[in-house]
């Protein structure tokens, strides 16, 4: 991971964010009520491609709630500062409950 993804992580400070310098993937944990997805649908609904921890998942139902940013892709370094400071916008916004349900 390049110096200016892991300075532009910073705008995950203080949430629960994993990751290690030399991949280009790191593991966001996702802040109730967010679920994943609903996280995944509100981020491609603004441009961005992630996976959750469910499609990582054996089991069926038993993922957590989080999301896995990779950094391997064809972005540039200034995309990828926008992509990561909207994912923590949509992390610091209140989730959709979507349709009522009675």
């Amino acid at each position: 991971m390049s110096k200016r993804v892991g300075s532009a992580l910073r705008v995950f400070a203080g949430f629960d964010l994993a990751y290690h310098p030399n991949v280009h993937y790191a593991w966001l944990k996702l802040l109730a009520p967010w679920r994943n997805a609903d996280f995944k649908a509100e981020a491609e609904s603004r441009g961005i491609r992630l996976l959750c921890a469910d499609s990582f998942s054996v089991q069926r139902g038993v993922a957590i709630d989080a999301a896995r940013i990779c950094f391997g892709g064809t972005a540039g370094g200034d995309e990828i500062e926008r992509a990561l400071g909207t994912l923590a916008e949509i992390l610091r916004q209140p989730a959709s409950t979507g349709d009522m349900v009675v």
